[in-house]
């Protein structure tokens, strides 16, 4: 759910998860994957729209459809229950957009990991129903008591065939 308030507004959800501890209490079944506050720097009607976002979310990277997300992402680490907390800085016109999101940890359920680091997103408009992106992910991260760098490289494209015809496509390289 979100409310707005003039240029600002606060969203957040909640949610159940399944704990892994066998002595799990009640507080270890309840999560809010996404909230935070956004403000939009640009006034409502400009041409050119700047926002910035604070809280817990996923970082701009890919295409972000329902459908798409745990085919593509579920090697990312970009599943449900694993946002990230950060600051993220979106500029877009009719035509393109260009998101920079700050990392300061990863979620895994309840639990937080140790992940430092970002993400840009670039994306261009085609015709009047295609768009086609660049994305760029790195990270120093920690997990069980080990150190390692993320990087991942991705292009991406939703494509317009018709009004009833579209396609997605996302490749990805982890290094």
């Amino acid at each position: 759910t979100s409310s707005q308030f003039d240029r600002w507004r606060v969203f957040g959800s909640v949610g159940r998860i399944e704990p892994r501890a066998s002595d799990a209490e009640a507080k270890d079944f309840v999560t809010s994957p996404r909230h935070g506050v956004e403000y939009r720097a640009s006034g409502e009607d400009s041409d050119q729209r700047l926002t910035f976002r604070l809280g817990r979310f996923m970082p701009a990277y890919g295409i972000a459809f329902a459908e798409h997300t745990f085919v593509t992402r579920t090697l990312l680490d970009f599943n449900p229950a694993q946002e990230r907390y950060g600051l993220e800085t979106a500029w877009n016109n009719s035509w393109a957009s260009v998101i920079a999101t700050g990392i300061s940890s990863q979620l895994n359920g309840n639990d937080s990991i140790k992940e430092k680091g970002g993400a840009i997103q670039a994306a261009i408009g085609v015709r009047e129903k295609s768009k086609f992106g660049l994305s760029y992910y790195r990270t120093r991260k920690e997990s069980a008591g080990t150190k390692y760098d993320r990087e991942i490289f991705g292009l991406f494209a939703h494509i317009s065939f018709s009004d009833k015809w579209y396609g997605l496509f996302e490749a990805d390289r982890p290094e």
